[in-house]
């Protein structure tokens, strides 16, 4: 031991402590939490594809659905966001993935050259007002197909924005 005190503490699986924004007392509580993903393979033209998940892994706060806006993951609850986004293509392109932020705004892009197949992945960190959501597109220099097992997620910071 070095003499400094440390303190850890664990809830049960996927909570974390918090301070509440009600009573400021710390809570445990499950953060807000998503994974989409392609579970068939998707046939894109050259240009920009904005990618339609039809898969849920994960959705702690109601963020995705795969009936409604299936392109979208919607913040529900306000905070700051890791936000990612992973695309295997396939075909011997240059291509990447871009994560836009209320669908206009790039927040994160990922380009390489050629390569079969590529996978290339994209994140940074967003403040997320509720209602506002991320959109995420694929961009090919020719015909190609976005494979099963890519995917899009996000999960709230433990800090309070």
């Amino acid at each position: 031991s070095l003499g400094v005190a440390a303190w850890f503490a664990s809830g049960t699986t996927g909570q974390q402590l918090e301070i509440s924004t009600v009573t400021s007392m710390p809570v445990w509580g499950t953060p807000p939490a998503v994974r989409a993903a392609r579970n068939t393979s998707l046939g894109i033209s050259s240009g920009t594809t904005v990618v339609n998940w039809n898969g849920e892994e994960l959705d702690t706060d109601g963020m995705f659905s795969t009936v409604t806006d299936s392109s979208r993951i919607t913040f529900m609850t306000q905070g700051i966001y890791l936000v990612g986004a992973e695309l295997r293509l396939q075909g011997n392109v240059v291509g990447g993935v871009e994560i836009l932020h209320n669908g206009t705004t790039l927040i994160a892009q990922s380009q390489a050259g050629n390569g079969n197949p590529q996978t290339y992945t994209a994140m940074t960190l967003l403040r997320a007002s509720s209602g506002d959501y991320i959109i995420v597109r694929a961009f090919s220099g020719a015909a190609s197909t976005i494979e099963t097992g890519s995917h899009a997620w996000a999960i709230r910071q433990m800090f309070n924005p």
